[in-house]
């Protein structure tokens, strides 16, 4: 067996021979110098068991042995432990066999005979020589493998750095392309607005926002000053709250002029005035947003402003219109209501006093004209109200029990089971489950309940039904029952209902079955409902 590490300790030889007392005599010369350790056997049959049970650092063999001689013996070693020294130490001297042996694999040749102090000494360095020679092939060996182990490391670490680098040169092309683009949409945009990166320094500010606050880009990029654009102190404007990823800090600074972006997720918005802005002051709605990495982490955020300055003025012009011509409808509405009374109590008074039947169907006829000019002085001053507050979030349940109140039930029951259900509608809306229930109580018969449910539909939003048991609508005056004027005397209530919710893009329908009670479907879409938790627009009814 071939003993695989150099060593400090003697040499570990396995001598064979036949003839004991040449064993004898070479063990005792070669132990002598202590740097050998011999092992001997008399044939190679009795050498092979040895070989491959123990570990030695060379071989000494005679040629001549019985059975197996010396070259068969150097083949066996050969083709078994590979290249573990082998010398051949014989007295036959013929020239083919010293050459089938070094062909054979044999490390040295050494012929017996002479003196033996020098045969022996001949022999030892020889075996020295042969097992320095085996170890240094090994070392050789071993650190070939280590450098081409390190090579093919290094190989694979230069393939990988190589690729590294290739994704990062991708990478940082894309990142190059990415920031052009962003910079082609920002600059190039007619809407004011600029960018900043995490740690709120400016990164664009494009030229639509330079000619509107006369600050130059060059000037700006590159800073945190971006608040000198708006304010006289330093303060975060909306992006700022939006990288720091603080929404809660939104409401303190803008407090009810903002809301949740509707296009953008991560997105908010608000109406507020800036004094300094245009001499006179401007008026702006302005949206900030997030900008985020593939992994979704905040790096930066836009904003962009809209000067609704001129939109604000004539909405004031607007409202103050709109307040003279209901200064100058109410008192009209109110002289005329007057005088209707009036004509009114002279009619009732006639008809008590009137003994001629032609005449007293004549005052019927004036009195009925009477209350429809009443009736209908009262709907203008109903559908005026419409569309004069703006629309709010409005608690379903809550907004029912408060409409409902000043009616008298009597022994109907009314249920409401609409959760925590809310919609964005007209603050008249109340005036809508008010009109729903009254006109069930005055038209539905002998009728015991009147119930309030929601009902989810899916992605298109929430339906609210109002279902009594009474008498019910015939199905031919179903839609007409919406028209003004319309159907013992339920069309000016349901008419307004349906302007009211179309106010925010809700609808109402009558789907009930005669005879088995009426059934109003109001369909609220899904921008206009929410479960009262969320708080995405101030405000609530």
């Amino acid at each position: 067996m071939l003993k695989m590490t150099p060593s400090a300790d003697p040499l570990s030889i396995l001598y064979v021979d036949d003839e004991p007392h040449l064993l004898d005599l070479g063990k005792i010369f070669l132990e002598k110098s202590g740097s050998f350790r011999i092992d001997t056997a008399r044939s190679a049959a009795e050498a092979i068991p040895k070989i491959n049970g123990r570990v030695y650092d060379g071989i000494i063999s005679d040629y001549q042995m019985p059975e197996m001689d010396g070259i068969s013996f150097l083949k066996y070693v050969r083709s078994n432990h590979g290249t573990l020294p082998f010398i051949l130490f014989t007295g036959r001297g013929r020239e083919e066999v010293v050459i089938e042996a070094l062909n054979s694999g044999a490390d040295f040749y050494i012929q017996k005979g002479g003196d033996a102090k020098a045969q022996f000494a001949e022999l030892a360095h020889k075996i020295t020589q042969a097992v320095q020679k085996q170890q240094a092939e090994w070392a050789l060996k071993k650190q070939n493998d280590e450098l081409n182990a390190a090579y093919e490391e290094l190989t694979a670490m230069e393939e990988e750095v190589r690729s590294n680098l290739d994704d990062l040169i991708l990478s940082q092309q894309k990142l190059l392309e990415s920031e052009a683009r962003l910079h082609a949409v920002v600059h190039g945009s007619p809407i004011p607005q600029f960018v900043i990166d995490k740690n709120h320094r400016v990164i664009h500010w494009n030229e639509a926002i330079e000619n509107y606050t006369g600050i130059r880009a060059q000037d700006i990029i590159g800073t945190s000053g971006h608040w000198r654009a708006f304010y006289h102190e330093e303060r975060p404007c909306l992006a700022d709250l939006i990288v720091d990823e603080m929404p809660e800090k939104i409401p303190v600074y803008y407090g009810e002029k903002m809301c949740k972006s509707r296009l953008v997720e991560t997105g908010y918005e608000v109406t507020d005035f800036f004094a300094d802005l245009g001499g006179g002051g401007k008026w702006l709605d302005f949206t900030a947003a997030a900008i985020r990495d593939a992994q979704g982490r905040i790096i930066g955020a836009v904003e962009t402003l809209e000067d609704i300055t001129e939109r604000r003025l004539a909405e004031d012009e607007l409202k103050n219109t709109h307040k003279k011509l209901h200064i100058l409808a109410s008192l009209t509405r109110h002289d005329v209501l007057n005088q209707a009374a009036h004509l009114t109590r002279g009619l009732t008074e006639a008809q008590r006093i009137c003994r001629q039947p032609e005449v007293s169907s004549l005052i019927r006829q004036t009195e009925h004209t009477a209350a429809n000019i009443i009736e209908q002085i009262t709907f203008t001053r109903d559908y005026q109200d419409i569309g004069i507050q703006a629309p709010r979030w409005h608690r379903v349940k809550a907004a029912i029990t408060d409409a409902v109140a000043p009616l008298f039930l009597g022994d109907v029951t009314l249920e409401v089971d609409v959760g925590d259900l809310e919609i964005y509608a007209d603050p008249l809306i109340k005036k809508v489950f008010y009109n729903l229930v009254e006109n069930a109580l005055r038209h539905g018969g002998d009728l015991s309940r009147i119930r309030y449910s929601a009902v989810p539909e899916t992605s298109q939003g929430t339906c609210i039904v109002c279902q009594d048991d009474g008498r019910g609508i015939p199905g031919s005056v179903k839609e007409m029952i919406f028209c003004q004027q319309y159907y013992q005397n339920t069309g000016v209530g349901l008419y307004l209902s349906r302007e009211i919710l179309a106010m925010t893009g809700i609808s109402i329908a009558e789907t009930g079955t005669e005879g088995q009670g009426a059934r109003f479907e109001i369909h609220v879409p899904d921008t206009a409902c929410r479960l009262a938790e969320v708080r995405d627009v101030p405000g609530d009814g």
